[in-house]
């Protein structure tokens, strides 16, 4: 998987998890795991963005569009 990354979308993650009152590096971690920080991303199962979420949970969280690094970002911490 590689080392930890700290630089994509610092800022991103810091406000999510501050939001979320969820650790940056928790959800960083996730964000590496699932999709290796690439906004593009989409699983075979439909998954989708940063943080891979899947399309009816994304609308639960509030996330317009899945792909958006920041909304995929804010709408994971929050699920978390």
């Amino acid at each position: 998987m590689g080392k930890p990354q700290l630089k994509p979308f610092d800022r991103e993650f810091r406000a999510a998890a501050k939001a979320s009152k969820v650790d940056d590096a928790f959800i960083r971690a996730i964000a590496h795991a699932e999709s290796g920080f690439n906004a593009k991303a989409t699983s075979t199962k439909g998954a989708m963005g940063v943080m891979q979420l899947m399309p009816e949970t994304a609308r639960e969280l509030g996330v317009s569009d899945g792909y958006a690094h920041e909304e995929s970002i804010r709408g994971g911490a929050k699920h978390l």
